[in-house]
This record gives C-alpha cells, structure tokens and sequence, in this order.
C-alpha cells in the first residue's frame, strides 16, 4: 500500500510540473520543482488556471514564491 501511495503522490507531481513547463513558467531543466511538495505545486498550477471571478483568492502557507 505504501508504495501505491508513494507512486500516486509521484505521478500528481509530475503531472503538475508538466503542466508548469507547458504553461511557460519553468524550464523543463529546472530541477527545483522536484523538491516541492504536491501541496506546493498544486497551488503554482491553481494560479495559471484562469479563474471565474478574475484573480485567484490566496491559499495561505501552501503558497510558494519562486
């Protein structure tokens, strides 16, 4: 079960750093999105995705600056 888990939380992570490249916003070099948290990156892919009501309201410690 663990790896399952491990594996899952491996695979959102690239996923959401694929979508990063895509969007422009990081080299595919860039190894510093690996050390992120799923966390961490989920709110970096939140913030390209256009929003209904214009920005997106901010999501608290989870945010990353980078």
């Amino acid at each position: 079960m663990k790896n399952h888990l491990r594996n899952a939380v491996e695979s959102m992570k690239e996923h959401y750093i694929q979508k990063l490249i895509q969007a422009g916003m990081y080299q595919a070099s860039d190894d510093s999105l690996k050390s992120l948290t799923l966390t961490e990156l989920e709110a970096l892919v939140a913030r390209i995705k256009p929003s209904k009501g214009g920005t997106t309201p901010p999501r608290g410690k989870s945010d990353v600056i980078i």
